[in-house]
């Protein structure tokens, strides 16, 4: 299911304490946080810095994609989606 929203996924982390915010869509990024007050905020964090990388390395972006099960999401403006989708269709 295409939208402007990435899913989040939240896991407690039980060693170090805290929580592991991950995103599927942007595999290989991950924060950690210590509570779950901030976690739009650090999501958004971790998926903006992902797309920053991604930009700089001319790699395809992946679209965002939110599951109905998901308890967090972080928004992307529609403009920026479209301008994500553009970008992935110049590539090579």
């Amino acid at each position: 299911m295409t939208s402007d929203l990435y899913a989040l996924e939240v896991t407690p982390d039980t060693v170090d304490g805290g929580f592991t915010i991950t995103c599927p869509s942007m595999p290989g990024y991950s924060a950690h946080i210590k509570n779950l007050d901030n976690v739009i905020h650090y999501g958004r964090q971790m998926i903006y810095s992902r797309i920053v990388y991604l930009l700089s390395r001319k790699l395809p972006i992946p679209l965002p994609v939110a599951t109905d099960d998901a308890a967090y999401l972080v928004d992307i403006p529609a403009e920026q989606a479209a301008e994500i989708a553009a970008y992935n269709a110049s590539l090579p």
